[in-house]
């Protein structure tokens, strides 16, 4: 039986333990964020999580720790087809 193709991606991730709030509950609790990249400074990881992770009731106030791993992720080549879009080799932008 030959091997099934796969397409794989070395990927930085980062996981920052955050304080949070609920501003409904009024709860102070820290939870674990993934950022993808390495993330240099923990203001920048800050305003990432806010941005990825923020809602109107569940607000990041600090970051705790981070810590940063290299992951090797893939999935079978049909499954890329399915999800992968289309880029026009020389800008590297979607093409329609």
């Amino acid at each position: 039986m030959a091997r099934e193709r796969s397409v794989t991606r070395t990927i930085n991730v980062t996981t920052v333990n955050a304080i949070t709030m609920n501003i409904e509950t009024k709860n102070v609790e820290t939870k674990a964020f993934t950022i993808s990249g390495d993330t240099p400074s923990q203001d920048i990881a800050l305003k990432q999580a806010k941005k990825l992770y923020e809602t109107s009731t569940l607000k990041i106030v600090a970051i705790e720790s981070m810590t940063t791993v290299e992951k090797l992720y893939g999935m079978s080549e049909v499954e890329f087809l399915k999800y992968a879009k289309e880029l026009d080799p020389t800008t590297r932008k979607a093409l329609n």
